[in-house]
């Protein structure tokens, strides 16, 4: 439902310039002083289309960081560098996720090295971490700040520096 009202909402602020009312149809008034449309009704200025389009702009870039940062160790280099320009909470969560989750690999990597018992606890644990990858990178999907799975909330307090 969300989705669909900030859908319409975009719709309704970028469709035409004009807007029309039950009295009269009221034009786009744009001011020179900050390159912004106003909608200019009775005397009331409403900044619909910079609103919309930056509340929009603002959650894709969080959403799209949170997204990269799944991309392997390059792509949680890269979600860093964007995000230490323009941060966003979904983009550090999603980034501190993802080092906990590079480094757990690392982790179980090394671990493999090791006959028998390392390859067992290796191949275990390497499927769990296959499992909160998944989990991880659907939750940023979808938007939502959700840890993955028993050692997530570890990640957030681990690395709070970024």
């Amino acid at each position: 439902m969300k989705q669909i009202i900030t859908l319409l909402l975009f719709v309704l602020a970028f469709s035409t310039q004009t807007y029309a009312t039950s009295a009269s149809v009221v034009p786009m008034v744009t001011t020179t002083t900050t390159n912004v449309d106003y909608v200019k009704k009775d005397g009331i200025f409403k900044k619909a289309k910079a609103w919309v389009s930056g509340t929009i702009q603002k959650a894709m870039e969080g959403k799209t960081v949170a997204i990269i940062a799944h991309l392997t160790w390059v792509g949680l280099l890269i979600a860093f560098i964007i995000n230490n320009d323009n941060s966003s909470s979904i983009g550090s969560f999603y980034i501190r996720q993802n080092l906990g989750l590079l480094i757990m690999g690392l982790i179980v990597g090394v671990l493999g090295v090791v006959p028998v018992v390392g390859w067992i606890l290796g191949a275990i644990l390497g499927v769990a971490l296959l499992i909160f990858w998944i989990i991880s990178i659907i939750n940023a999907l979808g938007g939502k700040e959700k840890p993955v799975p028993l050692v997530g909330k570890y990640f957030q307090e681990w690395f709070s520096f970024v």
